[in-house]
C-alpha cells in the first residue's frame, strides 16, 4: 500500500467516527428524531445515520437509558420551576419585588 492510500484509510477512519459522533450527539439531544432529520441536521446521508444508528443499537427504539434521564430532567425542571414560582411568590408578598423588571432580568 502506497503512502497515499495509507493517509485515505487513514482519513476514512477518522471520517467515520466523527460521523458516528454526530449521529450519537444528535440522538441524545432529541431522541424523537427521524433518521431524515438526523441527516439534514449533520450533513451526513441518511444510509449512513441508518448504520450508524445499528452500530450503537439505537435503531427503531429510543434507548432506555435515555428515557430516563429524560424522565429525570423533566422532573428536576418541574421541581426547579415550583421552587422559583414560590420564591416569587413569596418575594412578591413580602414587598421585595413589585414587578418582573425589579428582578433585572428582563
Amino acid at each position: 500500500m502506497r503512502k497515499n492510500q495509507k493517509k485515505n484509510v487513514r482519513n476514512t477512519r477518522k471520517d467515520k467516527l466523527k460521523n458516528k459522533a454526530k449521529v450519537i450527539k444528535e440522538v441524545l439531544k432529541n431522541p424523537e428524531k427521524t433518521q431524515r432529520e438526523i441527516a439534514k441536521s449533520t450533513n451526513i446521508s441518511k444510509s449512513t445515520v441508518n448504520r450508524n444508528l445499528q452500530e450503537v443499537g439505537q435503531i427503531g427504539t429510543q434507548s432506555d437509558i435515555i428515557d430516563k434521564i429524560l424522565q429525570d430532567d423533566k422532573e428536576i425542571m418541574k421541581l426547579a420551576n415550583g421552587e422559583t414560582l414560590k420564591r416569587l411568590q413569596e418575594m412578591f408578598q413580602n414587598g421585595e419585588i413589585k414587578n418582573l423588571y425589579d428582578l433585572k432580568i428582563l
